[in-house]
């Protein structure tokens, strides 16, 4: 059970931010000093100290503090979104902001801001003068401090001290809980009795065409996919009323956990791109979070595996719904062209399946091994797809092994 946090250290982030936000950086920084030993377990408290010594200049104090955030939380979004932005105003070239970003979405593929940020490095007319002028409000959200307000004040009274309130109407819970029955049980009506489609899809439609190789799971993996389970008895697993319009749609619980179970038993046999279909279909519906959780803890164990299988996608598979793909292993052939390289690798871009007078699709490849190859080359690349970029919506595939075709 985490320990609640000491009120006074609420005091402290309080003022602290209020200073930051009337762009008193300074005043922040010696507020959060002075609270550094209460706050030294805190990631809030010391993203909220390095973004405020950022804007104070004092780089040297903010990278000590960043080093405590990655010990403590390095999950942590806004320090993810941080850390992709420091990593863009240090890179040397395009490609080596784009490879950062890249990096930081895996972890948090669904993150607008990233995403933003990926945008932008990509659509740069000039990548000089847009990394210069990038600031870090454009990239990375500094929220409030959690906790009550009167946590502002001196606290002169124990939690029990404080007066309560009796409601002037004592049942507002419970009439504000049947009206969203109320809701629920009307839309429910409405779906079956007019029928309503939603976007879904049959698997079977994806077509796994590498059928050679074999992967064989340890004990120790097989028991971390069964110890993974979406727990509830199926209540609270989705929501019916969403407000963002999410690209799938589970019209109940028990739909969500059969499609989920369903892939566990998947990746158990091996299948791994088949499960990360279904995976990813619950990270982009209207699955609840702690379903999305588990679906992305599952979808990173397939992506962090070193057993795979590659598999020959047909790229218009992969244009309907890139983002069922993700952490997919593709076997792709194609003409090599447009080679750059910076200090951690090679990025190029290949024509698949290139007969001189037409292609399926292009890809964007990232090896960090460097590979010896040159363009005009034929390759064969084994990979695993991470997202789409550009306006054209081009895959973007992390090579793994890279074969020049003779």
């Amino acid at each position: 059970m985490k320990a609640k946090r000491d009120k006074t250290e609420f005091s402290y982030l309080h003022e602290a931010y209020k200073y930051f936000k009337r762009k008193n950086y300074t005043g922040a920084v010696i507020i959060l000093e002075q609270a550094k030993d209460s706050l030294r377990n805190d990631h809030y408290g010391l993203f909220l100290h390095a973004v405020s010594l950022l804007y104070s200049n004092d780089f040297l104090s903010a990278g000590s503090v960043i080093e405590s955030i990655q010990r403590i939380n390095p999950s942590y979004i806004p320090f993810i979104q941080l850390k992709a932005f420091l990593a863009l105003k240090s890179s040397t070239d395009r490609e080596e902001a784009l490879a950062d970003y890249i990096s930081a979405l895996e972890k948090n593929p669904s993150d607008k801001l990233l995403r933003k940020g990926l945008h932008l490095i990509e659509t740069s007319a000039d990548f000089s003068k847009f990394q210069r002028e990038i600031k870090i409000s454009d990239l990375v959200h500094i929220p409030k401090p959690k906790g009550k307000i009167r946590y502002l004040k001196a606290y002169k009274y124990s939690e029990k001290d404080l007066p309560h309130r009796t409601s002037r109407f004592p049942y507002k819970k419970l009439v504000y809980v049947l009206l969203a029955v109320l809701v629920v049980s009307i839309i429910a009506l409405i779906i079956f009795k007019w029928g309503f489609k939603f976007a879904d899809f049959k698997f079977t439609d994806f077509k796994f065409t590498n059928k050679k190789d074999e992967i064989r799971l340890s004990s120790a993996s097989l028991n971390t996919i069964d110890m993974t389970e979406l727990r509830g008895s199926g209540f609270g697993l989705i929501n019916k009323i969403n407000k963002d319009k999410t690209p799938e749609f589970y019209p109940s619980e028990d739909a969500l956990l059969r499609d989920f179970n369903e892939a566990k038993q998947l990746m158990k046999k091996g299948e791994f791109n088949k499960a990360a279909l279904m995976l990813n279909k619950i990270s982009n519906s209207n699955a609840s979070f702690p379903a999305k959780e588990k679906s992305e803890f599952l979808i990173r164990f397939i992506i962090d595996s070193d057993e795979r299988v590659y598999d020959n996608i047909d790229m218009k598979q992969i244009g309907e719904k890139p983002y069922l793909f993700r952490g997919c292993s593709l076997r792709l052939i194609g003409k090599v062209a447009n080679i750059k390289e910076n200090k951690d690798g090679t990025a190029f871009s290949i024509m698949v399946d290139y007969d001189g007078k037409s292609v399926k699709g292009i890809c964007e490849i990232y090896d960090y091994s460097k590979s010896v190859i040159n363009n005009g080359d034929t390759v064969e690349v084994k990979g695993i797809f991470i997202l789409n970029i550009g306006k054209g919506g081009i895959p973007y595939i992390l090579a793994e092994k890279i074969s020049v075709i003779k």
